[in-house]
């Protein structure tokens, strides 16, 4: 089991890593190894398979901003503050009604042991699953947006820092995906076959996959069909013999989880079988929109529609949904706008986020095989989509160095409401 301390003073780190040694011991858990950590590392860090995480007493005057940073960057692990004896008794109830996370203070080895074994039950859970950290789908309710640019982005990105990553094109009108990877005719084919069978078999689903040029393997596409009557919104009701295409959709996806580290949908703005098919089945869902004001109050609509119509929770989970402000202008619409309309309209949830994402000129020029707008954009707009891949799906990264820390900070565009 991995496990972090967050503490800003390195005397603090060890103190607690002196009282954990000793509820380790008295809970009986062993092979567990203590990762200290300064909290100005907490989004460089990598998290994946860290299933606890206990935040010091240096931080307690910041408390609130570093837990929330902690738990976007693992939002599955167990997570607990530490706290001096004088500031548990003055403030663990507020704390932990506000947060809520688990209160501790320092000197109670019997409550740190108890969360040590709920850590470890995480532990155990995360090793029986598939290298799967996540299944994104990128969402739009208007065509032009950049939802399809935003899906290579984030792929390539991954892709660059070493993740597997598989990306299926769910655009039947305009396969954008499908042409710039080049994929191929018998690959297509191939998707069209499992289509009418309603299965992928984990024998033959490589049948499938197109290898995008330039990440020696690391990232590819899964194309449209051909034939628009079996595409991905998938007329599979009008094809003779086909059952319906959620069977397929379950089937691919859970055939790519067990065979790559992030699968990531363009979910396109034709909103059929596919896509319903798809929205319980992903981790985290991101609705794109541009930095119109009509288009993102039509787009807010839009949603609110689809959510009060659904009938299957799972869906519209609002935990699970964030949204990107595509600011390609930077003028006509400010995030601050769109966090107050999506909070009066009581939209998304408290773990929801706001990524504005500067959809530069230099950005949006891409197209040339294995160049998405993460290689062709400047170094603002690749440090922005960085940091949003890592919130997505956490990796281990180094900042570009020319920006400096207080940019970073800045074009990081991170809203919480």
């Amino acid at each position: 089991m991995k496990l972090v301390i967050v503490d800003s003073a390195a005397e603090n780190r060890a103190a607690l890593q002196g009282r954990i040694a000793e509820a380790l011991r008295q809970a009986d858990l062993k092979n567990t190894q203590i990762i200290e950590l300064d909290p100005a590392r907490i989004e460089t860090f990598e998290w994946h398979q860290v299933s606890g995480c206990l935040v010091g007493p240096g931080c307690f005057e910041h408390l609130e901003e570093c837990v929330q940073r902690v738990r976007l960057m693992n939002p599955n692990g167990a997570l607990g503050a530490v706290l001096l004896a004088e500031d548990y008794s003055g403030s663990a109830v507020i704390l932990r009604k506000k947060l809520p996370i688990q209160v501790i203070p320092l000197d109670d080895v019997v409550q740190l042991a108890g969360f040590l074994i709920d850590a470890e039950s995480r532990s155990t859970a995360v090793e029986t699953e598939s290298r799967n950290r996540g299944v994104i789908g990128i969402a739009q309710l208007k065509g032009g947006v950049g939802c399809t640019t935003l899906t290579a982005a984030l792929a390539s990105c991954w892709a660059r820092h070493g993740l597997s990553v598989a990306a299926l094109d769910f655009d039947d009108v305009n396969p954008q995906l499908t042409a710039w990877a080049r994929v191929g005719v018998v690959q297509r084919t191939v998707t069209s076959e499992f289509l009418r069978t309603g299965e992928v078999p984990a024998q033959r689903v490589n049948e499938m996959l197109h290898p995008v040029e330039g990440f020696e393997g690391r990232f590819v596409v899964v194309g449209q069909p051909e034939a628009y009557n079996e595409s991905f919104h998938y007329k599979a009701n009008v094809l003779d013999g086909a059952p319906s295409a959620s069977e397929f959709v379950n089937s691919l996806i859970a055939t790519l989880s067990n065979e790559f580290d992030a699968v990531i949908i363009d979910l396109a703005r034709s909103w059929g079988v596919a896509t319903f098919t798809a929205l319980p089945l992903c981790s985290q869902l991101v609705l794109v929109t541009d930095d119109d004001g009509m288009s993102v109050r039509r787009t807010l609509d839009a949603f609110q529609r689809l959510r009060k119509e659904s009938d299957d929770p799972e869906e519209f989970n609002l935990d699970k949904w964030s949204v990107v402000l595509n600011g390609f202008t930077g003028k006509l619409i400010t995030p601050k706008e769109v966090a107050t309309e999506i909070q009066e309209m009581d939209l998304l949830s408290a773990q929801s986020s706001l990524f504005t994402v500067p959809f530069s000129e230099s950005g949006r020029q891409w197209g040339a095989p294995g160049q998405s707008m993460f290689e062709t954009a400047d170094p603002r707009t690749r440090e922005v989509l960085r940091r949003m891949a890592c919130n997505l799906i956490p990796f281990s990264f180094e900042p570009e160095e020319a920006l400096g820390s207080k940019l970073i900070k800045k074009v990081q565009s991170l809203v919480h409401f």
